[in-house]
């Protein structure tokens, strides 16, 4: 098919105000509100995306405040184009406004600028550029975005419960170029009835599926040299301590590096560090809680020490990440985020981690497990976006796997396609000062075009 990629730069600079209009809109789940089951920020997010492709001149619906979508074309069968406007917490270590874009040389920073809002107004404009150039396809293009997909996915339940499944689809929420297989993920809570330790409180994490960048615990002011002859122990690590003394009590402060749940490898996970601090300076003394993930979960990132480590040719090794730890006088929890090899079953993974916390007093509570995806390389799906691939850079497209999780896995035929022309964490995903680069992300629309013609055009 011929190549017509390329015209979708003609809108360059409005597409990318665009981006930068919809990243100042803070995104992340709140509290629900009456039409807003996501709260007051992903829903104006969407009401932005779905306003935009109206004023366009395209159909739109809002689907019970939790999803959207933007329709072209006519036609039996549908071809769906998956984005979301939801954001991770901004979390610490930022030196920009998260959420005020900010456009620097030939990039663009702020929360969502790669994760996932570039690539939602990326497919308006794709839809945009098929229209004015009076393509018509013979199967209806939706663009579907959804509101939660960083927290559980439950906005694409409830939309498919009441729309269409596309025959063919693709997500824009990964790396080029084609991931035809996608990781399970467990997120699992360990609670105690109690704080039983010495430990006043201990707060680290934001989401699960997020490397915590930094710790903050507090305990009695006695403990204090204990403490601080821990911490010199690890002078030889990458993450920092700081102390703080109010005459009563000891703040203790670790700071490491972001990352994704994924990769948890590419970061420093705060919680886990300070967990070993207080158990080497405090013993039993820390609480059954810190004292479990300890032995347990800090600084196994492969799920050795639970029993759990496993992996398959598809898809690689199973990863785990503490991203929650939340401790005060009256109670404790913690919570983590497991990616599971596609071969590998979520429901046996739980129940060994359930036996072996049961035998240290904790509860461990399934909270989600979203299954795996895979999808045959000989696929129609895969040939065409392999096509879309090589027609606009020259290169064939490699199939991978990740442990990253996309609205790809909610689909009967579906991948993750794009965005990023480099690995996801160049563009600081999920981390402090996220970014896309214009180059890389014009280049990406120009995919996502060829991509959308070659699957609705016969």
């Amino acid at each position: 098919m011929k190549n017509i990629g390329s015209q979708i730069q003609k809108y360059k600079e409005e597409l990318l105000e665009d981006v930068i209009r919809l990243v100042n809109i803070k995104s992340c789940r709140e509290e629900a509100k009456e039409g807003m089951p996501f709260g007051e920020g992903p829903a104006k997010a969407l009401e932005f995306c779905l306003n935009l492709a109206e004023s366009m001149g395209f159909k739109v619906k809002n689907v019970g405040g939790r999803a959207g979508h933007i329709e072209y074309g006519e036609g039996e069968k549908l071809v769906g184009v998956l984005a979301h406007c939801d954001v991770v917490p901004a979390g610490d270590g930022w030196t920009k406004d998260p959420f005020c874009a900010e456009r620097v040389g030939n990039r663009i920073y702020g929360r969502g600028t790669m994760d996932d809002k570039g690539p939602a107004i990326s497919a308006i404009y794709c839809l945009k550029a098929l229209k004015d150039l009076n393509i018509k396809p013979n199967k209806r293009i939706r663009v579907i975005i959804g509101a939660s997909e960083e927290q559980g996915m439950e906005d694409m339940e409830y939309y498919f419960a009441h729309e269409e499944m596309p025959d063919l689809a693709f997500s824009p929420d990964s790396e080029y170029p084609i991931c035809n297989c996608e990781k399970g993920i467990l997120h699992i809570e360990f609670k105690t009835p109690k704080n039983d330790g010495s430990v006043l409180s201990f707060k680290s994490g934001t989401a699960a599926n997020i490397v915590p960048v930094q710790a903050k615990a507090q305990i009695n002011i006695n403990d204090k040299n204990a403490v601080e002859k821990a911490a010199a122990d690890f002078k030889d690590k990458k993450c920092r301590f700081e102390f703080a003394d109010d005459g009563s009590n000891l703040a203790i402060s670790c700071f490491g590096k972001a990352a994704h749940a994924s990769t948890p490898e590419e970061g420093i996970n705060a919680a886990g560090e300070a967990v070993i601090l207080l158990c080497r300076a405090l013993g039993d003394k820390a609480g059954t809680l810190i004292n479990f993930l300890n032995e347990k979960v800090a600084e196994d990132i492969y799920g050795e020490r639970l029993g759990i480590k496993y992996r398959d040719k598809q898809s690689g090794g199973l990863t785990l990440n503490l991203g929650i730890v939340d401790i005060d006088e009256t109670s404790s929890k913690a919570v983590i985020d497991i990616r599971y090899p596609v071969t590998a079953d979520g429901g046996d993974i739980f129940a060994k981690i359930k036996d072996t916390a049961e035998k240290y007093g904790v509860t461990a509570n399934l909270l989600s497990d979203s299954k795996p995806l895979y999808v045959k390389e000989d696929s129609e799906l895969i040939t065409k976006l392999k096509s879309a691939y090589k027609t606009v850079t020259g290169e064939e497209a490699a199939l991978y796997s990740t442990g990253g999780g996309t609205y790809a896995r909610e689909l009967k035929n579906g991948v993750a396609f794009g965005a990023g022309m480099k690995p996801l964490s160049y563009y600081n995903i999920h981390g402090a000062d996220e970014f896309l680069e214009i180059d890389d992300f014009m280049k990406h629309c120009e995919i996502c075009l060829q991509a959308i013609y070659e699957l609705s055009c016969d």
